[in-house]
């Protein structure tokens, strides 16, 4: 019974074939054995040298494994933001080519789950590979942390899937009226709190003079009576995954595999009628797919709201043909990103947050190190947030090409408005956070000027690439080989380009203050003509990209999008 019914075992078989099938199809191309070579290799890297350290490496000690609080932590977190996604996917979620079939099908409602539950748990191998892989280097018994975080992870599909059950028969009372922002903010703000708590060192006793520092801080939360009540159903999976003996491991083992069996049941034998919320469900989801082939992907592929139809845009770049490509992408932004931006917003007060708490101890440095981090990391969540670009006109590409305007042009007023946007907002946190500390300096003033600068760029860089090889999302491409060649690519892009900038642009920016310290003038002038040097130095670079751009722009190839 577990199992399922034998017609959808081969349902699922032929489906693992078409995948396969399509794997090896894009094999064939260059572009396509390139990019699954390169994320193959990185996967056989990354997984070899995490392995290698577990098992071989001798950095562990008692002092830097992963405390009991702490894991119960992180597994809880784990589960509730899960549980918060659920509430998403309302009742049984089936793509729109199955749902029809399997629901006049001869197959009871419970066979139904079963196999959407099998489906779901091979979708999770990999990221519970990934995470179990990541714990295992955490705790003293390697293959232990391994299989103790493997189980954990595969149990957190079931509880996903009892929640949209339990959350559908309840027809959406409260849960369908619950703000999808505030959702969202609660899985990102879950995936933060995850990630600090697995990769932020962990002490002993804090030192006298640290307290209040960010990792004081992280040391301590988990231990606050509060936390430990509401971590305290992640006891069985954490104590398992820190178990240091055979005998303590497996009772716990045995537990944890009946409690998966337990939520299989559970979820397959449910008295629950979820067949009309799953025929929304499916179509929601179907419709979120379509806007994704167009193109579509972060805020630029969700719905304008009618409220903001008549909402009057600003020309905030001239009235000319420049100024009206501009006005088209300002408007866009201001009609889809209302709820994007409220969680933007939020995020960089949290970054706010974090490095007032981070640098607190740290004042000769606080200021230059938190505008940089501010920077540098809204930068990065920001831009792959919003992707008001190119990368929302991929059926528009034909009239975006018949414009009469230079291709210079039309690139630089396709990304400028972002680029402002995203500025304005770091703008924004840095002031803030300069303001609370009292410590304004040049430093903090040059870190923001130049932010601008490179935040057009990043936008850029990424826009030139996807030009190149433009990119449609279709179901199933983010587990390919060949996407995650293209994103490590691409990050490699990055890199390369901002070192060969930042080291240009320092490089300069030190040469004209080694000159003009050398002829005695004021280190104050000295410091200021050294960042208008790398203004301009980036300002040209920014140039070169938006011309690079254009001409990207001017050969790009309708018949390499398929």
């Amino acid at each position: 019974m577990t199992l399922g019914h034998p017609a959808l075992r081969l349902l699922a078989r032929r489906k693992f074939s078409g995948v396969l099938r399509k794997q090896f199809r894009r094999l064939k191309t260059v572009k396509g054995a390139m990019f699954a070579i390169v994320g193959l290799g990185a996967i056989i890297v990354w997984v070899g040298a995490v392995v290698a350290n577990s098992l071989f490496g001798s950095t562990y000690s008692e002092q830097s494994h992963t405390s009991p609080e702490m894991a119960r932590l992180v597994g809880t977190a784990i589960a509730v933001m899960s549980l918060f996604g659920a509430l998403t996917f309302r009742g049984l979620y089936l793509p729109r080519e199955e749902i029809e079939l399997l629901f006049v099908a001869p197959v009871s409602r419970g066979e139904v789950i079963r196999y959407r539950l099998w489906t779901a748990l091979g979708k999770s191998l990999f990221g519970a590979c990934f995470f179990a892989l990541v714990v295992m280097g955490r705790v003293s018994v390697p293959i232990f942390g391994f299989l103790g975080a493997f189980v954990a992870m595969m149990t957190v599909p079931l509880l996903s899937q009892l929640a949209s059950l339990l959350a559908g028969d309840a027809e959406n009372r409260w849960i369908k009226r619950f703000p999808k922002g505030v959702l969202r903010a609660v899985n990102v703000a879950g995936l933060l709190l995850i990630l600090g708590l697995i990769f932020l060192p962990e002490h002993g006793e804090p030192d006298e003079g640290s307290a209040g520092t960010f990792q004081d801080l992280a040391t301590r939360l988990p231990a606050l009576p509060v936390i430990r009540a509401l971590a305290m159903p992640a006891w069985p999976w954490a104590t398992m995954a820190l178990s240091d003996s055979a005998l303590e491991f497996f009772p716990l083992l045995l537990l944890c595999l009946g409690i998966w069996c337990c939520l299989f049941e559970a979820c397959a034998r449910i008295s629950i009628d979820y067949r009309e919320l799953s025929l929304e469900t499916s179509a929601d989801v179907a419709r979120r797919l379509s806007r994704l082939r167009t193109g579509s992907v972060g805020a630029a592929g969700s719905k304008a709201s009618a409220s903001s139809a008549g909402w009057r845009v600003p020309w905030l770049f001239g009235r000319g043909p420049f100024g009206a490509l501009a006005w088209r992408k300002t408007g866009t932004i201001l009609r889809k990103a209302r709820g994007t931006l409220l969680i933007s917003g939020a995020m960089v007060l949290g970054l706010v947050v974090v490095t007032l708490i981070m640098f607190d101890g740290d004042s000769e440095h606080s200021a230059l190190g938190s505008s940089v981090l501010i920077a540098s990391a809204g930068t990065i969540y920001l831009c792959a947030g919003l992707r008001f670009d190119f990368r929302e006109d991929l059926d528009r590409m034909d009239v975006v090409r018949s414009w009469p305007i230079a291709p210079w042009r039309v690139f630089l007023a396709a990304i400028l408005p972002e680029a402002v946007l995203v500025f304005g907002l770091l703008s924004v946190a840095i002031l803030v956070r300069s303001s609370i500390a009292g410590d304004v300096s040049l430093e903090v003033l040059a870190v923001m000027a130049s932010t601008g600068p490179c935040v057009l760029g990043w936008i850029a860089i990424d826009n030139i690439v996807f030009l190149i090889w433009p990119q449609r999302i279709t179901p199933g491409s983010e587990v390919l080989l060949q996407q995650a060649g293209r994103s490590l690519m691409l990050m490699l892009l990055r890199v390369l380009s901002v070192a060969t900038v930042g080291g240009v642009v320092f490089g300069g920016a030190a040469a004209v203050n080694f000159l003009l310290l050398w002829l005695r003038v004021a280190e104050n002038v000295a410091m200021g003509a050294a960042v208008v040097v790398g203004l301009a130095i980036l300002v040209a670079l920014n140039t070169l990209l938006v011309l690079l751009g254009g001409k990207v722009l001017s050969r790009f190839d309708f018949a390499r999008d398929r």
